[in-house]
């Protein structure tokens, strides 16, 4: 008798079942939550462009299908688009990325911004709010970098034949001020003072001046005088050319 009421009851619960809609079973639509985004003290004030220090972001996500991936999307003054830098997952649960101090230059003076974006394994997404670093111009106290001149040291008085020479040098500004002028300035040969002439850019970092030609034999001196756009000067040493006489 308890077997036989046993089946009935099966059979009329699974004649319940079966006048129910089937469950819908698919993949997971749920963004997963991020929580706990930060940066490191120092991103909450101006950081000097030469970048005083790496700046850490970091920042944790939930998920019941759990988290794939975290990046860092970051927009510096003049991007057009966000830029994406992979989170590495912490024994602690955060995901990190540091920013690195090389990043902080001139180009990029202002305001970036940084949001993080969490990935599940369905690949749903979710962006974090975005926090801000302002990058500030750095002073420009160091002056221009000049390298060695090139030019031909033996030469003729005027008027012979190869009785002057084009003096190359490459003029940087490591701080990137930019270059303001680059001089030459030259004492003739038998002269007591000296002459100057501007160099001209003549394409990437390097200028250019022509020495001679001088009526008088003798040995030139010259040397090179650079500023950069912040008022800074850098001075070379002293070079020399002779100008044989003319027979």
């Amino acid at each position: 008798m308890k077997r036989m009421l046993g089946i009935v009851m099966v059979g009329f619960l699974l004649s319940i079942l079966a006048g129910l809609p089937a469950l819908a079973v698919g993949p997971d639509s749920t963004p997963p939550v991020v929580y706990a985004f930060g940066m490191s003290a120092s991103a909450a004030k101006t950081v000097d462009c030469a970048g005083s220090a790496a700046i850490m972001v970091q920042a944790k996500a939930s998920d019941l299908n759990g988290i794939k991936a975290m990046t860092t999307q970051i927009k510096r003054p003049g991007d057009a688009t966000w830029s994406n830098f992979a989170m590495a997952k912490k024994p602690d649960g955060y995901w990190r990325y540091y920013i690195p101090k090389s990043a902080f230059t001139r180009p990029y003076v202002g305001i970036w911004q940084v949001r993080v974006v969490a990935y599940d394994t369905f690949n749903n997404s979710t962006k974090s709010g975005i926090k801000t670093i302002n990058v500030s111009t750095c002073p420009d106290t160091a002056g221009p970098v000049i390298g060695a001149a090139s030019y031909e040291p033996q030469l003729f008085q005027s008027p012979c034949p190869s009785n002057n020479t084009d003096v190359t040098v490459s003029v940087t500004d490591g701080n990137g001020t930019g270059i303001a002028e680059v001089t030459m300035y030259y004492m003739a040969p038998g002269a007591s003072s000296y002459s100057e002439v501007t160099m001209v850019s003549v394409g990437g970092n390097n200028y250019r001046a022509t020495l001679g030609p001088f009526a008088s034999s003798g040995t030139a001196t010259f040397y090179i005088e650079a500023y950069d756009l912040a008022g800074n000067e850098a001075e070379s040493g002293a070079y020399y050319a002779t100008f044989k006489a003319c027979v």
